[in-house]
């Protein structure tokens, strides 16, 4: 049986034992993936995606495509989990806009967006078990 694989995008310093530790500024070329193009992996080859803090730096409709891209080469049964920084009625007005205007940010996430997202891309199995502006691990 070959080993399960696991992709984390967006990696920067976050370095995960047993998974494949990817970003734009990785030293050796093969772990440099933008998620605005398709993903060099073969269909339903993988078993889990992490994807943090990436998404809100993309536009919506390449972020549907990353979507779109984590589908085909998710296992039937593969887990993609995404984190980002939520953006919501209630945030103080200054972190709302640093939110907003803040760190290279192209699009303001919710979890609307991300379940409107999802539903584009086909996923139907989804669900919200926390929305945090913290950082997660797998």
């Amino acid at each position: 049986k070959e080993p399960a694989m696991k992709l984390n995008f967006g990696c920067g310093a976050n370095i995960l034992e047993g998974w494949r530790n990817l970003d734009l500024d990785r030293p050796h070329h093969y772990d440099r993936v933008d998620i605005k193009k398709p993903l060099p992996f073969l269909d339903g080859k993988v078993e889990m995606i992490l994807a943090e803090h990436i998404c809100e730096h993309v536009i919506a409709a390449d972020c549907l495509r990353f979507f779109d891209e984590c589908r085909r080469v998710l296992k039937k049964d593969g887990v993609l989990r995404i984190c980002v920084p939520v953006a919501r009625v209630g945030l103080e007005r200054g972190h709302l806009r640093d939110l907003i205007l803040g760190h290279g940010h192209m699009q303001v996430m919710s979890y609307e967006v991300l379940h409107t997202l999802f539903i584009a891309a086909g996923f139907t199995d989804h669900g919200e078990t926390e929305i945090s502006t913290e950082g997660t691990r797998p």
